[in-house]
């Protein structure tokens, strides 16, 4: 529990401790006053009947003024209880922010490190060495790789701002999705192949209404997350994409290490990775699923997270047919 926190709570229970003095001393004060009453009517008035009249009708006044007390002090708890309740989930969020802004400044440094750190030794390399042929065009497609890897890394950091901001405009149009997935994947670099192995099995011809380059944005974050939480060295994942009544539908399923039922909602948020960053060993911003959702939303999808069998993550997309 963070320092601030620590010391608005202890704030909160030095109030609940002064309300509650001050509700018994009012109290107490009412109850000599009575007292005090009491005896001064004993005093000046002997006769009975009208001593037990005025009796009778000072109870009934001090028990409206304890109901007061009672009533000021439930609608002054309530008030205070949400007061809390708002600000603890404030401070919660604050602090899960910066968790999240913390993690990203970690893992864009990490991940924009190692790309660049490769390539300058594929240059050095080049340089410094006579190479044949093949070796030559298998540092020239790593490089590539590592290049497209930056280029993706700046355009999601960009992408995410203008979501943020509520900027990023759609070119919606009719498109062959099929064409399109298929195209994605054929793209793959070589060097990349080494890493993910893709079964499609894509109905032909399928037409949507949408922004072509986002659904590709859309791909290609569900693969490289297949690829960076994959169990084994080489991902395997199958991309089905058919119709049905309704709906086009786009599934990705994978045989990674999975996501845990509880943090489904939370890795559409930006900057969420689940875990510490300081201590992570898979690649990433936190987001890629981020642009995703956003996406789908806005060609009202749905996207849902289920698990596969054995081992494993389901991404099912829906997008309307019509």
């Amino acid at each position: 529990m963070s320092r601030p926190l620590v010391i608005f709570y202890i704030l909160v229970i030095y109030v609940l401790f002064q309300f509650g003095w001050w509700a018994y001393l009012l109290s107490d004060l009412y109850s000599d006053v009575f007292e005090l009453r009491l005896k001064l009517i004993q005093y000046e008035i002997t006769n009975p009947e009208i001593i037990q009249s005025e009796k009778d009708l000072f109870l009934s006044n001090l028990k409206k003024k304890w109901l007061m007390i009672a009533g000021e002090g439930l609608v002054f708890i309530t008030l205070l209880f949400i007061g809390i309740r708002m600000i603890n989930k404030a401070f919660v969020k604050e602090m899960r922010l910066t968790q999240q802004q913390k993690n990203f400044l970690l893992s864009v440094t990490h991940e924009f490190k190692s790309p660049l750190a490769a390539i300058r030794l594929n240059l050095q390399t080049l340089e410094k060495h006579e190479l044949d042929s093949d070796k030559r065009k298998s540092i020239l497609n790593n490089s590539l790789a590592e290049t497209d890897r930056v280029t993706s890394l700046v355009n999601n950091a960009l992408i995410a701002s203008q979501m943020e901001a509520r900027k990023y405009t759609f070119d919606m149009n009719w498109f062959n999705v099929s064409n399109k997935i298929a195209s994605i994947i054929d793209k793959i670099p070589e060097a990349k192949k080494e890493f993910i192995e893709i079964h499609q099995n894509i109905e032909p011809d399928l037409e949507m209404f949408g922004d072509a380059d986002a659904i590709e944005s859309v791909i290609n974050n569900l693969l490289q997350n297949a690829e960076k939480y994959s169990s084994n060295n080489k991902a395997e994942v199958h991309v089905d994409l058919k119709r049905n009544k309704k709906h086009i539908e786009l599934i990705f399923k994978d045989k990674g290490i999975g996501i845990p039922g509880e943090e489904r909602e939370n890795v559409f948020t930006a900057f969420y990775r689940i875990g510490n960053e300081e201590t992570r060993k898979t690649k990433g911003t936190g987001l890629g699923l981020y642009i995703a959702k956003y996406i789908i939303d806005n060609h009202k999808g749905k996207i849902e997270i289920l698990d596969n069998q054995p081992v494993g993550t389901i991404f099912h997309i829906s997008f309307p047919s019509n």
